[in-house]
């Protein structure tokens, strides 16, 4: 009896496979290399109004591959470039592979740069992340089910804030391994950050919540010239409609590197922090008010 059941469901699993084989192979003749970047064009221009130019773009049993992608501003590329990267391979959950259920990035270029009229060309992206004014759903429910895991190597990401009056950065050589599968990603990040002729190292470890819009940093170093900082904390109302984004770190190490990481963030040149090289401290509030105290609960003084 046992035997004859083995039977059955081995001539099932044959069937299902000759079937999902077949498909694959029907499908691929309709959907044309050409054909699918046209329909994945299309949608992207109609989600966030911005033009997209694929190099390759096939699939099959190990998913979606994509070489040479590039991403416009608002509306064409007669604005200029967005996003550009190397190679993007998706596998979806139901797909065996090295990584299902998993985006890998190779060699992303992200160009974010601030607007003469206040804002910055990612906020149109960033609002289809967001919830309405009013709106029962969270995030996670209308937007991001579960998100996949997320694999970058060697990226780049300029952020040009001149036009604000704003610093220029570059985060470079970013390696970035997120494992997803719902609506959390815990991730290890690695990079360089660059402003002026300065550079620091960054590791860190870091819990993305896109359900409650909250970051945790359990760990994260910063390097610079043989001396660095620890920093752990968290950031919370990264959604539109939860108002400012805020934060509470406390940070221990060499305040030299605490002053550098304070001019890659921002302008200001009066925030002191004495004559003490060593620091510890708690770092909290949002923009445009920061409160900092030592870790004995007594306050910093400042120059605000």
């Amino acid at each position: 009896m046992l035997k004859k059941l083995l039977n059955i469901f081995l001539i099932l699993v044959g069937l299902f496979l000759i079937t999902f084989f077949t498909a694959i192979a029907g499908l691929k003749v309709i959907f044309t290399e050409t054909r699918l970047k046209k329909l994945a064009a299309d949608g992207i221009r109609g989600f966030i109004s911005r033009e997209a130019v694929f190099g390759t773009f096939s699939w099959g049993l190990k998913g979606i591959e994509i070489d040479n992608f590039s991403l416009s501003e608002i509306p064409d590329f007669k604005a200029g470039t967005f996003l550009t990267a190397k190679k993007i391979i998706i596998i979806p959950a139901f797909l065996p592979g090295r990584a299902p259920g998993s985006i890998t990035v190779d060699s992303p270029s992200i160009a974010i740069t601030a607007l003469a009229s206040k804002g910055w060309n990612i906020s149109d992206v960033a609002g289809y992340v967001s919830m309405p004014k009013g709106s029962a759903a969270s995030p996670r429910k209308r937007y991001l089910p579960a998100s996949p895991s997320i694999y970058v190597n060697s990226g780049t990401i300029v952020f040009d804030g001149t036009k604000q009056g704003l610093p220029r950065t570059v985060i470079e050589g970013l390696s970035l391994n997120a494992l997803g599968g719902s609506s959390i990603l815990d991730a290890e990040v690695k990079a360089g950050i660059r402003r002026g002729g300065g550079r620091m190292d960054m590791a860190a470890k870091l819990t993305f919540d896109f359900k409650d819009g909250e970051i945790a940093v359990q760990r994260s170093e910063l390097a610079e010239d043989g001396k660095s900082i620890t920093v752990s904390g968290r950031i919370t109302g990264l959604f539109p409609e939860q108002g400012k984004p805020a934060f509470d770190f406390d940070v221990s190490g060499d305040r030299a590197v605490l002053d550098s990481v304070l001019r890659l963030v921002s302008s200001r040149e009066d925030i002191q922090f004495g004559e003490k090289r060593g620091i510890n401290l708690n770092i909290s509030g949002s923009q445009g008010n920061i409160k900092i105290m030592n870790r004995a609960g007594l306050p910093q003084k400042t120059d605000r």
